[in-house]
Parts: C-alpha cells; structure tokens; sequence
C-alpha cells in the first residue's frame, strides 16, 4: 500500500498506538524533517526513501509495477487516471447528497454544504428544508428558471406536485421536461 499524507496527524497517531506492524518505507523529500517529525515511528526495520516529489515517485513506481500508463494521451477521457478520478467525483457528490438529505441540518451546515454540491442542488436543499408546500413551490420555480436544464430539479419538482400538490398535469409536463434533459446530457 502506498500513500500520501503530507504529514497526515490521523495516520501519525495511528501508528504511534501500532504495537506490531511491518516495515514502513518511508518516502520523503527531505530526510531530516523526516527523522524529527517521526523520531518515535521510525524502527529499525523501516527504510528511508529520498525522492524529489511525490508525483514523479509514482509516475516511476507505476512503471516499475508495470501498471498500465496513468494518463492514455490519444484517450485521455478512458485513462485510469481520470476514470478513477470521475468515479471519487461521483462517490463525493453521492456522500454530500446524502448528508443533505438528513433532517434537521442548521442553515450554516446548509451553507457550507452547498458550494460542495451541484449548482441546482442548493435549491433542492432549501425545498427538502421547507415545511411550507407554496413556498417549497416557490424554492423549485426559482430553481427551474435559474436552472432549466436541471432533469434532478425537474424530477424532484414532478414529485413534488405529484405528492403533495397533487397536480398530476403539471407533474407529468415536469417529468416529461426532466425525460428530455436525462436524454440529452447521455446523448
């Protein structure tokens, strides 16, 4: 296993309560920094690995391990780097959709929430936050006139007046909107 923690105090501690571990290698640019920051985690079967950055490190670790190329410059959008890259993008968006979907959240949670979020999302979290349905009503046609691309706005707005405005009309014009979005961003 390989990481890189600039000076990461979590794994640090970690390592301090570790009674029994391998060896460690121990990548560093400047050794004695290296030495005074971990004087009590250094043993004697650890080593010490001068390089001159991390990035440069594991572009020759990777060819070392005969993994194959980071970055495929004639396909740069199927490259393990940037599949593995999108892939945490999606997981972070999915965690930090979730958290906003919990109840209860302070306006300053919300708030330092959103800037995280997907740009329409900071008007769902406001309607999820609304307990009053006109103005919730209000949030989404707020939303969809900033954002009327958004198929998750639309959706969620069909749901909306399917559920509690029961205006099914209007509802079925917003899913089918939302339809026409999710088909274009795929295409």
């Amino acid at each position: 296993m390989i990481g890189y923690g600039g000076y990461d105090t979590g794994i640090m501690d970690h390592l301090r309560k570790t009674i029994r571990r391998k060896p460690i290698y121990w990548c560093c640019r400047d050794k004695n920094r290296l030495l005074i920051e971990t004087k009590k985690l250094l043993t004697e079967q650890d080593f010490i690995v001068e390089i001159e950055g991390f990035d440069r490190f594991m572009l020759v670790l990777n060819d070392k391990l005969k993994h194959p190329s980071l970055i495929d410059l004639d396909n740069v959008e199927n490259s393990v780097l940037v599949k593995n890259v999108i892939q945490q993008v999606k997981n972070y968006q999915e965690q930090l959709r979730k958290l906003g979907q919990r109840g209860g959240m302070k306006d300053s949670e919300l708030k330092a929430l959103e800037p995280q979020l997907p740009t329409w999302w900071s008007y769902e979290l406001k309607a999820m936050k609304e307990t009053d349905p006109n103005k919730k009503n209000e949030i989404y046609l707020k939303g969809l006139k900033e954002y009327p691309k958004s198929f998750e706005l639309c959706v969620n707005y069909a749901n909306f007046l399917t559920i509690i405005g029961k205006d099914y009309d209007q509802a079925e014009k917003y899913y089918k909107k939302g339809l026409t979005y999710i088909n274009t961003n795929i295409l």
